[in-house]
C-alpha cells in the first residue's frame, strides 16, 4: 500500500523542470555581430531569419530547404559562423522531427565550428542542444558530459544555475544522489542571494526527494519544512499542498503516522479548486486511508478510500479512478467484504478500459482474479488470471522492444557521433592542409608581386637618375659652350681693343712725332696721353667687372646645379631607405608565416592525435564486437547442437506405423530449437500419441520438451493398459516434482500444455486427455472438438485433483488433428491480429477429404500468406493431423 505515497510523493517535483528542447532555439547571431557586407551573406542572412520564422510555425519543410542552402553557400564562401548557425537550426529541425541521428551530427558540426573560432556562446547553446538530446534518448550520463561542456561556457551565473539543475535532475535518474544534493545546495544558495523565493523552495524541495531516495529521511523532512516556509511566503497554494503531501510521505516513511496525518489533514484544509489541486487532494485522502490501515482503524481507512474514489470521479481522471477503486477492492478484500471488493474491482476494469491504460487494466484484472479466487470461483478466476498473464506480458513485451529499440538508437547515434568527429577531424585536416596551400600560394604570389614591383620602382629610379644625370650633363656641357662662346668674345674684344689700341698707339707715335717740333704740341700730346691712360684704366675697369658678373653668374648656375644634384640625391636615398623598411616588413612577413606554419604544424599534431585516440576506440570496439560475435557463434553452435539432440529424440516426422492410412505433422519452431513437441509410443494393443506446448519457447522451451519427452517414455512403460488422464496426472506430479513447485505465488510457473490420446487397436476406441491444448475429430463430416481441462502440467492456482479422460469410438475414414496455440496465436493479416483458433478450425475441416502432404501444404501457404512480411512468427507452431 506504501506505494501509493511514493506516488504522491513525486508530484511536486514537476515544478520547475522545463525542456530544453527547441525553447532555446535563438540565432546566436542576435547576440553576435557578423561583419558581412557583401550580397552572398546577406543572402545567408536573409534565408537564416526566414529559416527561423518557418521554424517557429513548424513549417519545417520551407525551414529545412532555407537553411540547406544557407550552408551550401557558406561552404562555398568560407562563412564560418554562418555554417554554424545554419548547422545549429539544421539540428533544432531534425530534432522537431524526431531524426536524432542526423540531429546530433549538425549540433556537433556547430560545435566543432565555434569551438574552433572560441565562440563561447555558440559553444555553449550547440553543447545545451547535445545534452537535450541525449536526455530524450533517456542516455542521462551522455547528456550530463555536454551540461559539464555548457557549464564551462556559460554566459551568466542565472544559466549555469539552470544547467545544474537539469544536470542534478540526471543524477536523480542515475542514483547518483549525493551528486544531485550537491548542484541542489549551489542552486538554493544562488536563489537565496537572489531572494527568488519559489525557485529556492523548488529547490528545497527536489533536494528533499534526493535526500529521501539517498536514505536521509530527516534531512529530507527538513529541507520540505523549509520549502513549505518559503512557499507559504508566496503563497503558492499547489505548491503548499504538494509540499504538506510529502511531508506526510516523508512522518509515514518513519512510521509517524500521527504526524503524518497531520500532515496530510492540513492538505484538505486548503481551499484551492484548481484540478490540480484536487488530484493533490485525491492522493492525500488516499494516504490518510493508508496510514490509518496500518494503524489498524479500517473504518477510517475505507472512509478516506472512498472520499478519494468520488473525488477522482469528478475530475474525470479514468486512469487514476482505476487505480484508488483498485486499492479499495484490495482493502475490502483485505476485510473479507467480497462483494463489495467484486463492485469496485469491476469498476477498475471498467474505469481502465476507458482510460485505455494497460497498467491500471493489468493490475485490476490481477486483484479481480483474487477476488474470485477467494470467492471460491476458480473457472472465473482463471479466466482473469489469464486476461492479467496476457497484459502482463504485453507490456513487458512492449517495454523491452522499447528498451531494446532505445539502446539500439543509443548505440547508433553514439557510434554516428564518434564517426561524425572523425569525419569533422578529416574535413579540418583537408581545411588546414588547403588553407596552408593557399597561404603557401598568397605568400609566393605577395613575393612575386612584391618583387615585380620593386624591379619596376628601381628600373623607374634607374631610368630617372639617368635621365636626370643625362639633363644635368646636357645643362652643364651647355654652360661649359656658353662659357667658352664668351671667353672667344672676350678674347675677339680684347685683340680688337689690342688691335685698336696699336692704332691709336701709332697714331699717337706720328701725333707725337708731329707734335715734337713744338713744345706745347708736346705738352698738349702728354696731356692727351694721361687722358687716354685713363680713359684706358677705365675700359679695363669695365672689362674687367663684366668678366667677373660672367663667373659670377656661372658660379652661381653651378651651385644651383649642385644643389639640385644634391635633392636628388637625397630623393635617393630616401627611396633606398624606403626599399629597405619594405624589405625589413617581407622579412617579418615571412617570420609571422613561419610562426602560422608551426602552429598549423600543431594542430595537425593534436587532431592526428584526437584521431589516433578516436581510432583507438574503433579498435576497441571492434574488438569487443568481435568477441560478442565470437560468443554469439559459440551460443549458436551450442544451440545448433541442442536442436541435433532434440530432432534426435523427436520421432521420425512420418511417424513410422502402419496404423494410420496417412498422417502428417507441420512443425515449425520460432527458434532454433522449440519448446513444442511431439511424441509416439506404439505397444502391440496400443499406440499413444501427444502434441505438447512448454512454457516458453527457444532453449528453455527445449529443456521442458526434453524433460517431457523422458518422463513420458518412462510412464508408458509402466501400463499395460493405459489411461490417458492417469497418465497426465503422473506427468503433473513428475514435472512438479523436478521443477520442485510447492504451489507458492513467488515460484516460477512452468509447465506444458499438452494434447494426449490412447488408441486401443482391437475395439477402435479412442481415449483423450488434455491440458489447455483441446482434440479436433472429424467423424461423419461433421467436427467434434474434445475440450480440455483448464489447467497446465504444472502447478496452477485452481488445480483439479485428476485430469478428465474422454472415451470415443472412431472408425476407418475418421480424422484426427492435435495441436499447440501457436498457429492460431500468431499475428498477421490487414490489422495485425491473431488467425484464431475458429480459422484454424475450419481450414482444417474443408481440407479434410485432401491428402496428409496437401493438407501440410495448405497450412504451410496459409501460415506464410497471414504472417507475410511485417510481422514475425510469435510462438512455436505443431499440428499433427491422422487419418485412421
Amino acid at each position: 500500500m506504501v506505494r501509493y505515497v511514493a506516488h504522491a510523493a513525486l508530484l511536486i517535483f514537476s515544478l520547475f523542470v522545463t525542456c530544453c528542447g527547441t525553447a532555446f532555439a535563438q540565432s546566436t547571431t542576435n547576440n553576435n555581430t557578423i561583419n558581412y557586407s557583401n550580397t552572398d551573406s546577406l543572402k545567408v542572412l536573409n534565408l537564416l531569419n526566414d529559416a527561423y520564422t518557418d521554424f517557429s510555425k513548424k513549417n519545417y519543410k520551407t525551414s529545412f530547404a532555407a537553411v540547406e542552402q544557407c550552408l551550401e553557400i557558406s561552404n562555398l564562401q568560407g562563412f564560418e559562423l554562418l555554417k554554424a548557425e545554419a548547422n545549429q537550426l539544421h539540428g533544432d529541425l531534425f530534432f522537431s522531427t524526431q531524426n536524432y541521428n542526423e540531429a546530433g551530427k549538425s549540433y556537433l558540426k556547430a560545435q566543432r565550428i565555434y569551438e574552433r573560432l572560441s565562440h563561447s556562446d555558440g559553444v555553449y547553446l550547440s553543447s545545451l542542444r547535445l545534452a537535450n538530446l541525449y536526455k530524450s534518448l533517456n542516455s542521462e550520463s551522455k547528456a550530463n558530459e555536454y551540461l559539464n561542456t555548457a557549464l564551462k561556457f556559460s554566459p551568466s551565473e542565472a544559466n549555469s544555475i539552470e544547467l545544474r539543475q537539469k544536470r542534478a535532475d540526471n543524477y536523480l535518474t542515475l542514483g547518483k544522489f549525493e551528486l544531485a544534493i550537491a548542484d541542489f545546495d549551489i542552486c538554493i544558495q544562488f536563489f537565496d542571494l537572489k531572494s527568488r523565493t519559489v525557485e529556492a523552495a523548488n529547490a528545497l524541495m527536489m533536494r528533499s526527494n534526493a535526500e529521501q531516495l539517498n536514505n536521509q529521511t530527516g534531512k529530507a523532512l527538513e529541507s520540505a519544512n523549509q520549502a513549505l516556509v518559503l512557499y507559504t511566503e508566496a503563497g503558492k497554494l499547489y505548491a503548499i499542498s504538494a509540499c504538506l503531501n510529502n511531508i506526510g510521505y516523508l512522518y509515514f516513511l518513519q512510521k509517524n503516522y500521527a504526524n503524518a496525518i497531520d500532515a496530510f489533514k492540513k492538505v484538505l484544509t486548503i481551499d484551492n479548486s484548481d484540478a490540480q489541486n484536487q488530484t493533490i487532494r485525491t492522493e492525500a485522502m488516499l494516504n490518510l486511508a493508508v496510514c490509518y490501515q496500518n494503524m489498524k482503524e479500517t473504518a477510517k481507512a475505507t472512509e478516506y478510500m472512498n472520499k478519494a474514489f468520488e473525488l477522482s470521479k469528478s475530475l474525470a481522471d479514468n486512469a487514476e479512478t482505476s487505480r484508488i477503486a483498485n486499492v479499495l477492492a484490495l482493502s475490502y478484500l483485505f476485510l473479507n467484504d467480497k462483494y463489495n471488493a467484486e463492485v469496485h474491482s469491476i469498476e477498475a476494469i471498467n474505469f481502465a478500459k476507458l482510460a485505455k491504460n494497460a497498467e491500471r487494466l493489468r493490475d485490476a484484472y490481477e486483484t479481480h482474479s483474487k477476488i474470485l479466487q477467494a470467492s471460491i470461483d476458480y473457472e472465473k478466476a482463471l479466466d482473469y488470471y489469464k486476461l492479467y498473464l496476457n497484459v502482463r506480458d504485453s507490456l513487458v513485451f512492449e517495454k523491452r522492444l522499447a528498451q531494446q529499440a532505445l539502446e539500439r538508437e543509443q548505440n547508433r547515434i553514439a557510434t554516428a557521433n564518434e564517426n561524425i568527429k572523425l569525419e569533422i577531424a578529416d574535413e579540418e585536416n583537408k581545411d588546414l592542409a588547403m588553407k596552408q596551400m593557399q597561404l603557401e600560394a598568397d605568400r609566393k604570389n605577395r613575393q612575386l608581386a612584391f618583387l615585380e614591383q620593386e624591379s619596376k620602382v628601381k628600373d623607374l629610379e634607374k631610368q630617372q637618375i639617368e635621365q636626370n644625370l643625362r639633363l644635368a650633363r646636357q645643362q652643364h656641357e651647355a654652360e661649359i659652350r656658353e662659357r667658352q662662346i664668351s671667353d672667344l668674345e672676350k678674347e675677339k674684344q680684347i685683340q680688337a681693343f689690342q688691335l685698336k689700341q696699336k692704332e691709336l698707339e701709332e697714331q699717337e707715335a706720328a701725333k707725337a712725332i708731329a707734335l715734337l717740333q713744338s713744345e706745347k704740341e708736346v705738352q698738349e700730346l702728354t696731356i692727351e696721353r694721361q687722358n687716354q691712360a685713363k680713359r684706358m684704366t677705365q675700359y679695363m675697369g669695365i672689362l674687367f667687372s663684366v668678366i667677373f658678373i660672367i663667373i659670377l653668374v656661372a658660379l652661381l648656375a653651378t651651385r644651383r646645379l649642385n644643389k639640385k644634384l644634391a635633392s636628388q640625391k637625397k630623393e635617393i636615398e630616401y627611396k633606398n631607405t624606403d626599399l629597405e623598411q619594405k624589405n625589413e616588413e617581407i622579412n617579418a612577413q615571412k617570420e609571422f608565416l613561419v610562426i602560422a606554419n608551426e602552429e598549423i604544424q600543431q594542430k595537425n599534431n593534436d587532431l592526428e592525435q584526437k584521431a589516433e585516440e578516436i581510432l583507438a576506440q574503433n579498435e576497441e570496439i571492434l574488438k569487443q564486437t568481435h568477441i560478442i560475435e565470437k560468443k554469439n557463434e559459440a551460443i549458436t553452435s551450442s544451440i545448433v547442437y541442442a536442436k541435433r539432440i532434440q530432432e534426435a529424440v523427436l520421432p521420425p516426422a512420418n511417424l513410422t506405423t502402419a496404423f494410420f492410412a496417412e498422417q502428417f505433422i507441420f512443425f515449425k519452431p520460432r527458434d532454433i530449437v522449440s519448446g513444442d513437441f511431439y511424441w509416439i509410443k506404439e505397444k502391440p494393443n496400443f499406440i499413444a500419441l501427444a502434441a505438447a506446448d512448454c512454457t516458453g519457447h527457444g532453449v528453455p522451451g527445449a529443456f521442458m520438451s526434453l524433460l517431457g519427452i523422458s518422463f513420458l517414455n518412462d510412464i508408458i512403460d509402466k501400463y499395460e493398459k493405459p489411461n490417458a488422464a492417469e497418465i497426465l496426472n503422473e506427468l503433473r506430479y513428475r514435472v512438479k516434482n523436478a521443477l520442485k513447485q510447492k504451489g507458492l505465488g513467488s515460484e516460477a510457473k512452468d509447465g506444458m500444455d499438452i494434447s494426449f490420446i490412447i488408441i486401443d487397436k482391437e475395439t477402435m476406441e479412442m481415449q483423450f486427455a488434455g491440458a489447455y491444448n483441446p482434440l479436433m475429430l472429424v467423424q461423419n463430416n461433421e467436427l467434434i472438438v474434445l475440450k480440455a481441462d483448464k489447467m497446465p502440467i504444472g502447478v496452477h492456482i485452481a488445480e483439479k485433483e485428476s485430469f478428465t479422460n474422454h472415451t470415443v469410438a472412431i472408425n476407418k475414414g475418421d480424422c484426427i488433428y492435435l495441436m499447440s496455440d501457436g498457429f492460431q496465436d500468431q499475428t498477421g493479416g490487414e490489422n495485425g491480429r491473431k488467425f484464431m483458433v475458429k480459422n484454424l478450425r475450419e481450414i482444417l475441416f474443408e481440407n479434410r477429404n485432401i491428402s496428409s502432404n496437401q493438407q501440410k501444404e495448405a497450412l504451410e501457404k496459409t501460415f506464410a500468406n497471414w504472417k507475410g512480411s511485417n510481422y514475425e512468427q510469435v510462438d512455436d507452431i505443431l499440428i499433427i493431423g491422422l487419418k485412421i
